[in-house]
């Protein structure tokens, strides 16, 4: 008797191929739908972040440097011809420090321009010429900004944020203007992006105008003006355009997602999925065998019938059956999830510093690659009577001012700050003065002028000198500064970390005449130089 499991199988086996395809194109479907949600969520919250930590904190800095320099504009003065400059423009320049800049006042009544810090206007300049005089055609405008254009000075392309200073009868009296440079706006555009493919930007809401951008190469101005949310195939041929309004101005940030992204995450996931296309060759195959095993057992029968031979051969599809389980054990259902998550941000908001963070990461590593360096331990003197006596928004100011001198001199990589009024850095000595460095920071501090009463800031200094990982690397350089403190701060002292041997309770100090620097050298007790000996 013949069996008609074959037929039962061929029939089957095609079925399922079909299913399965199927299955696996709608699989494939809604996870390019997961994968492409959960990306541009990402994409949305890095532009939300980039937008609130540093483009509005940006135009909240030049928005307080006017609003200072209004606050102490004679403007009775100004009517008699009198300079606008005075002492509070010092304190508004002091809010945001950037290299190369300036605030100005056009004099509307003079024609002139006087600007902080003093710059010598050639013949050559025509206020009427520069794009912020503009603001003047507008009656009913109080404060515009303007740009981006080349800045007359330091050729540096720059936006301006114009405001109108009136005299009390509504008489123009000139214009406040401060610049801000887009150098530093391109490099944090060009961190934000990193290695993702696109184009970050920063425009003009009305005008479309770009300030900022990176990668050009990449946008595309009829696909930068899709909706934010176009259909799949859209995004596959187009690209799609995320947008993040900055809320004071008209301005907004956006990142332009090339077709290129979606299409590779479309061939990702389908070649993600090539499990069940496997799955599909193995059951064909096997449909192939079933339907030659059918065949076989006809020609068996036309046999059988001809020489009347009445038995039937049993065909065995034990085979096809281990073939078919072994085929469904290798499937699996693969699902990709993407997530976003916000790199620890490694810079301290106030001084632009490396933070804590970054300071425990990094150490360890010059640890193992440097064979010798130095850990370097700063703290302000007195800083708690600078806040008492001044308030907090001065004691900010000194410490961006000294974050900016301990920057100059260890490098941006190199220079943290702790918390507080705590600081440190990292020196590698090959081919670096420990010393030299040490006293180049005191000297960078100790002249800077400090408010109206030209008070002064100093600085004490502790660091510790290693060769390789040292466990009580930091206590030895924090002993070296307590050691500064002890005598009479503004000045520094380092100590060798010997991890192999005890370190002595009295270190020796040598004192440079009558320089306030001291050099602390911990070296083994006397008891184990004996054993050792």
């Amino acid at each position: 008797m013949f069996s008609k499991r074959p037929y039962t199988q061929a029939k089957l086996c095609l079925v399922l191929g079909i299913a399965t395809f199927v299955l696996v194109l709608i699989f494939a479907g809604a996870l390019f739908k997961r994968h492409n949600t959960l990306q541009l969520d990402g994409y949305q919250q890095m532009l939300q972040t980039l937008e609130t930590t540093f483009i509005q904190q940006r135009i909240l800095q030049s928005e307080r440097q006017q609003d200072v320099i209004l606050e102490g504009i004679d403007k009775e003065a100004i009517k008699r011809g009198e300079p606008a400059i005075n002492e509070r423009w010092a304190i508004a320049y002091q809010i945001r420090l950037e290299k190369d800049s300036f605030v100005f006042f056009y004099n509307h009544i003079t024609k002139a321009v006087e600007t902080y810090p003093k710059w010598v206007q050639p013949a050559t300049y025509q206020p009427t010429n520069r794009p912020w005089y503009k603001i003047l055609e507008h009656d009913d405008v109080e404060q515009m900004w303007f740009g981006p254009y080349e800045e007359f000075i330091s050729g540096q392309s720059v936006v301006t944020l114009a405001r109108k200073v009136c005299d009390d009868n509504g008489n123009l009296l000139g214009l406040i203007l401060v610049d801000m440079s887009l150098t530093s706006t391109q490099a944090a555009l060009e961190r934000t992006l990193g290695s993702l493919e696109g184009s970050l930007f920063i425009r003009n809401s009305e005008t479309g105008q770009i300030i900022n951008i990176v990668n050009p190469e990449l946008f595309e101005e009829g696909s930068a003006q899709l909706k934010p949310e176009p259909s799949m195939l859209k995004k596959l041929t187009h690209g799609t355009t995320l947008i993040q309004p900055v809320g004071s101005v008209d301005w907004e940030v956006g990142l332009y997602v090339p077709p290129s992204v979606f299409q590779y995450t479309l061939v990702h996931e389908l070649f993600s999925l090539l499990g069940p296309l496997f799955v599909i060759s193995i059951i064909s195959i096997l449909g192939v065998y079933s339907l030659l095993k059918v065949f076989k057992q006809e020609q068996l029968i036309l046999q059988e019938r001809l020489t009347n031979i009445g038995n039937s051969p049993r065909l065995d599809d034990t085979g096809s059956q281990w073939f078919i389980k072994k085929s469904l054990k290798q499937l699996q259902s693969v699902e990709e999830s993407y997530l976003t998550h916000r790199e620890a941000v490694r810079l301290d908001p106030l001084t632009g510093l490396q933070n804590r963070r970054a300071f425990d990461e990094d150490l360890p590593k010059v640890a193992e690659t440097e064979k010798s360096y130095a850990l370097v331990l700063v703290d302000i003197d007195h800083f708690k009577q600078i806040n008492d006596g001044f308030g907090h928004q001065h004691g900010d100011r000194v410490i961006v001012r000294v974050a900016q001198a301990l920057k100059d001199i260890f490098g941006s990589d190199r220079a943290y700050r702790l918390g507080g009024d705590e600081f440190a850095g990292l020196v590698v000595l090959e081919g670096a003065n420990l010393e030299n460095l040490l006293d180049h920071l005191l000297k960078r501090v100790k002249p800077m002028r400090w408010g109206n009463d030209n008070s002064l800031v100093t600085l004490s200094i502790g660091a510790a000198m290693a060769t390789g990982h040292c466990e009580n690397l930091f206590a030895t350089a924090d002993s070296a500064l307590y050691q500064s403190k002890l005598a009479g701060r503004n000045r520094w002292s380092f100590a060798k970390c010997i991890p192999t041997k005890p370190v002595s309770a009295n270190p020796f100090e040598r004192i440079k005449g009558s320089d306030p620097v001291s050099i602390i050298e911990l070296a083994p007790s006397s008891d184990n130089l004996d054993k050792a000996s």
